[in-house]
């Protein structure tokens, strides 16, 4: 797919930015770097809060990132805001009690789809629920070559649904 996820033929311009242990807290004053330098972006896609998983309660942390939301909703008017939800993982950082941070992984996804349902596009993936260890680098917290390709193509294929049929606002549309 390339740098651009295939988009350099339809003549949009990706612009990637993060950073290794990315945290939901930064991404506010990251979007505010990037939009000093670029302008406002025709769209934003957002892809964080795994790395806050076991730091912050699960009411606190969907607090943060609602309002996180809201900032750059103001930040960034007119820009189409999307959320790539939070994907599952094999191991975490700060807890052994893998079904308590599932549970509040899932609680979070559908705290903040439903918030930004109205607004807001969702990306969901529905190829990572079942764990399957393949997707899985082997410290189980980062994706493997193959997961990578997966994640790549369904963030493409979301791109791709939300530009050309705007009204749809949850990536796939049967979820």
């Amino acid at each position: 797919m390339g740098l651009n996820l295939g988009f350099n033929e339809k003549d949009y311009k990706l612009v990637w930015a993060g950073m290794s242990g990315m945290s939901s807290y930064c991404v506010v004053s990251l979007l505010h770097s990037m939009v000093n330098c670029f302008g406002l972006p025709y769209a934003v896609l957002i892809h964080c809060g795994g790395n806050d998983i076991g730091i912050e309660p699960c009411g606190k942390l969907l607090f943060d990132m609602k309002f996180m939301f809201f900032v750059i909703s103001q930040m960034l008017p007119g820009s189409k805001i999307m959320f790539s939800s939070i994907l599952p993982r094999l191991s975490w950082r700060y807890s052994e009690d893998l079904k308590a941070m599932d549970d509040t992984r899932k609680r979070l996804n559908r705290g903040l789809k439903s918030y930004l349902k109205k607004l807001y596009y969702t990306i969901v993936y529905a190829d990572f629920e079942d764990k399957h260890p393949s997707l899985f680098a082997n410290d189980g917290i980062h994706l493997s070559f193959i997961g990578n390709d997966i994640f790549m193509h369904a963030m493409q294929s979301a791109l791709e649904q939300f530009i050309l049929t705007p009204h749809n606002l949850v990536f796939p549309i049967d979820l």
